[in-house]
């Protein structure tokens, strides 16, 4: 599992190129549209990223996000070339995005919560 706060943490992560993207650009727009608003993003406050890998374990995963991927409160999911991106609010200004691919490898029951709240 890899938690991303800065844009430095996502490019020191060794990332393939889609995954890279995919995460850099998420993270770049949510920093982009809190300075349009007049505010300085801070993940403290304001929230970070999650990338879920295979091997992560329901501990890890609740111990990061609060809860495991197929009992998670989803505020909203997408699928997009094989990558979900699914959004958890834990108020009205803290949320977490979790990124974790549509593989194999992913627990039938997380992938069904995740595919039910498309």
């Amino acid at each position: 599992m890899k938690v991303f706060r800065t844009l430095d943490d996502v490019e020191r992560a060794s990332l393939p190129d889609g995954l890279l993207r995919a995460i850099h650009g998420w993270l770049r727009e949510l920093i982009e549209c809190h300075e349009a608003a007049g505010y300085r993003f801070d993940p403290d406050a304001d929230g970070h990223a999650v990338l879920i890998e295979e091997g992560d374990l329901d501990d890890a995963v609740r111990s990061a996000i609060g809860n495991p991927l197929s009992d998670a409160p989803w505020e909203g999911v997408t699928l997009t070339g094989g990558l979900f991106l699914a959004v958890l609010m834990r108020n009205n200004q803290f949320g977490i995005t979790v990124f974790v691919e549509d593989a194999p490898w992913l627990d039938p029951a997380a992938r069904s919560r995740l595919e039910a709240n498309l």
